[in-house]
This record gives C-alpha cells, structure tokens and sequence, in this order.
C-alpha cells in the first residue's frame, strides 16, 4: 500500500493539459474559459434614459418642488431612434428606458412626477445635474478585461459577452476521468444481490461527482481483486 499524498502525486504527474475548442457561448455555462477576453467596446457605448420620462436640462426645474415648471414638449424619443433635435432652455423631449439623451439635455424626469398638458409638461420635482441618465462606459468601458482564462463561465458572464458581440469562445476541453471499481465482493447494480456480495454505487456517485464537476465519466466496469485483471481494464 502506498500513502494517499503519493498516490496522488503519480496520478497528476500523468494528467496533461486539457486541448481547447471554441463553441457558442450558448453551451459554455460552467465551462472553463481558455482565454482571457478585454471588452472591445463601452457599455453602454451611448448616454441613455433610466426611465421613461422627459429628457431635459436640470436648471429649468429649479424650485419645482414648491413652485411646479411648465415646459413645452418638442419631440419624443422612443428607444433605438436617434434624437433629430437638441433642447433649449425650457424645452423636453419625451424619452423612454435605453433611449439616447438628446444634446442640450443633462438630466432625465420620471413620468410619476410629471403631469402631461397638450403639448406641455408640469414638472413637480427639482432635478440634478446627471440624474437618471446611464452614461457611456458606465457599465464596462473599453479594454476591461471582462473574463480571465481558467474561469467558470456564469450566466452572467454569458450576458456580457453577448453585450459586447462575442458568440463563440474558447474553452477548455472537458476532461474525460476514467473509473474502475475493484473487489471480489462487488456486483453490478443491476444483479440480483446475495450473501456476501455489495452493489457497484460507488462507480454512479463517483460518476456523477464527475459530471457536476465538469467532466466526462469513462466507467471501466468492475475488476477483481487481481493485478491481472485490474491492468487488463485499465
């Protein structure tokens, strides 16, 4: 018999690097990454609205809290359009969650505290300079490094790299872990079971261990308690 810390130095002086494939971010979850990827580009890569509401400049509501602002609505701006117009002083443009903040505007109100009037708007809330507006960058900016080689993929991580256009990405091969249960007493699950005998389970825990953990099981079966037997398997 030899000690367990030996045992498993010779079984790692055998393990090799695992090849690398690249396959759709769609299978990687719990994958390993086998690169490390930077981001090529700001997230968000424009100034965006946080909420639906009116995109405006932030002095013209000054004191509204007390003494509500009438502005004139001069556009509206739905998500995915680019602003034609830029807002003056005691102009909005109506804009809604993900749309791109019109030039002129430094500030976005909610809807909850306005009230619509025509072609108007009464604005009951004082604003700050950059309130509710989600800046470029502001997520992830340009040459963040994103995902570091030898890292689980998350669903998370799969979320950026859609963000940023990355539909394949290369991983690390999943191991293929080979078991071989030994003993004379040992049967198969499926045998009936008699004096003396036990069933093979711990092949299926193992083999199950294996597959939470990211690997192939390779199940060699069951040898007896014979060197000959044993290398005839292996």
């Amino acid at each position: 018999m030899i000690k367990v810390e030996e045992a498993k130095n010779l079984i790692l002086k055998e393990v090799k690097t695992l090849d690398i494939e690249e396959i759709h971010i769609l299978e990687s979850l719990k994958r390993i990454s086998a690169q490390d990827i930077y981001s090529p580009l700001d997230i968000p890569h424009f100034d965006n609205s946080a909420v639906d509401g009116y995109a405006l400049k932030s002095e013209d509501t000054k004191g509204a809290e007390s003494n509500p602002k009438i502005l004139n609505i001069i556009d509206e701006i739905p998500a995915g359009i680019i602003p034609k117009k830029s807002i003056k002083s005691g102009e909005v443009m109506r804009i809604f969650t993900g749309a791109i903040i019109p030039k002129g505007a430094n500030a976005v109100i909610m809807q909850e505290n306005t009230e619509k009037l025509n072609h108007e708007v009464k604005i009951f809330k004082e604003l700050i300079n950059r309130e509710n507006i989600r800046f470029r960058g502001e997520d992830l900016k340009k040459g963040n490094l994103i995902l570091e080689k030898n890292t689980p993929l998350r669903a998370s991580s799969i979320g950026i790299l859609a963000s940023i256009g990355i539909s394949k990405i290369k991983i690390f091969k999943k191991p293929i872990v080979s078991i071989l249960a030994t003993g004379d007493e040992l049967i198969e699950i499926e045998e009936k079971l008699i004096l003396g005998k036990v069933r093979n389970s711990n092949t299926y825990s193992l083999a199950s261990q294996i597959k939470q953990s990211g690997g192939i099981p390779l199940i060699l079966g069951i040898a007896k308690d014979k060197e000959k037997d044993i290398c005839w398997r292996l």
